[in-house]
């Protein structure tokens, strides 16, 4: 984990080149909000489809770092990511943030803190990609960490 900025350069994250593009994007967007951001990668996304990574990764990590600001003073403000192979034919995507505040929910769907009239699809947008690849969506938040758990089915994935 790296915690220098590094202003107009990609970061190295991993060889896909679309999970690069936007995890180094996210990164210099929580060094400038004095968030440290890591990413710990043993698979990448490239049986994805562009659009669908893009989606899914753009939403997990915009909703990390929205939350990660909620961090009161004093306490660490984090972004965590980690993608690693999971049982066979999975790829797990966990993205883990500090945050602080409730989360509002009805039933049993996370509604959005955004004001009337902004978004807020984005947990949706999350769970129908994990479920289009026979995959799933779970999350949880205990101690002031946000945790989304995005279990991707590779097989399922390449057949489509």
């Amino acid at each position: 984990a790296q915690r220098r900025k590094e202003d107009g350069y990609l970061r190295s994250f991993t060889e896909d080149k679309i999970l690069n593009v936007i995890l180094s994007e996210k990164a210099r967007l929580a060094s400038d909000e004095e968030i440290y951001f890591t990413a710990d990668l043993t698979a990448g996304l490239d049986f994805l489809g562009p659009l669908d990574c893009c989606a899914l990764m753009g939403n997990l990590l915009d909703n990390a770092l929205e939350g990660a600001e909620t961090t009161p003073p004093g306490r660490e403000r984090f972004v965590r990511v980690q993608i690693r192979p999971f049982n066979q034919g999975f790829t797990l995507v966990r993205v883990e943030n500090s945050f602080s505040g409730f989360l509002r929910e009805k039933g049993g769907r996370l509604l959005s803190t955004k004001d009337e009239g902004q978004r807020g699809y984005g947990m949706q947008s999350i769970a129908q990609i994990a479920e289009k690849t026979g995959g799933s969506m779970e999350y949880e938040s205990r101690d002031g960490v946000f945790t989304v758990n995005v279990l991707l089915n590779r097989i399922l994935s390449e057949e489509e």
